[in-house]
């Protein structure tokens, strides 16, 4: 399966997990089930957070309920999966 993360350069990858390491991505982390396996999926969650906050000035997880991990394993980007969940709140 080809995911946002996996479609990431080595050097994105490893920018995306350090900013796990961040409130907002303990939050993603926490959010996605913990673990290594869980890291790509942290990851996204919190490249999608952090646009949240830059264009809407408020966290994913203050919006209505969204299906991320759905949204994921569908292979969105964290910028469609952020549309869509704007979109679906609305």
């Amino acid at each position: 399966m080809t995911t946002w993360f996996t479609s990431l350069a080595p050097d994105e990858q490893r920018d995306a997990i350090a900013r796990l390491n961040t409130p907002q991505g303990k939050a993603a982390l926490d959010y996605a089930g913990g673990g290594q396996a869980n890291v790509a999926f942290a990851a996204f969650l919190a490249e999608a957070d952090r646009l949240s906050f830059e264009r809407h000035g408020l966290s994913i997880f203050d919006l209505p309920d969204y299906l991320w991990r759905d949204a994921y394993d569908d292979e969105m980007s964290p910028t469609e999966a952020l549309a869509d969940a704007i979109a679906a709140a609305s």
